[in-house]
């Protein structure tokens, strides 16, 4: 007999900085959808981080975006990530390969 899927909840998070302004505005410059990347290049300049975002499929790979951030920045997303790694872990489990 076949297992059934457990149905996977799909859970948003956005964190804005505790230091922004409540009443600051949000805009969004391009489409809300989105793209998905599978590959980031990271470059390590002295005033900046620089993230090169793509899309990589069978013998081909798209350039999505490039963002620049500052060192400060950097230790954010790396907080943020890590803490989001670290929920993932507990809501879905350790995935092993193979």
């Amino acid at each position: 007999m076949a297992k059934k899927k457990k149905a996977v909840k799909k859970k948003t998070v956005t964190h804005i900085p505790a230091e922004t302004p409540k009443d600051m505005k949000v805009s969004f410059e391009e489409s809300l959808r989105g793209r998905y990347a599978n590959h980031i290049a990271l470059v390590v300049q002295e005033e900046d981080f620089v993230l090169d975002f793509f899309a990589r499929t069978a013998g081909s790979v798209a350039f999505l975006n490039r963002v620049f951030i500052t060192p400060q920045h950097a230790k954010r997303l790396q907080d943020l990530l890590r803490n989001g790694l670290s929920n993932h872990k507990k809501q879905f489990g350790v995935k092993r390969k193979g």
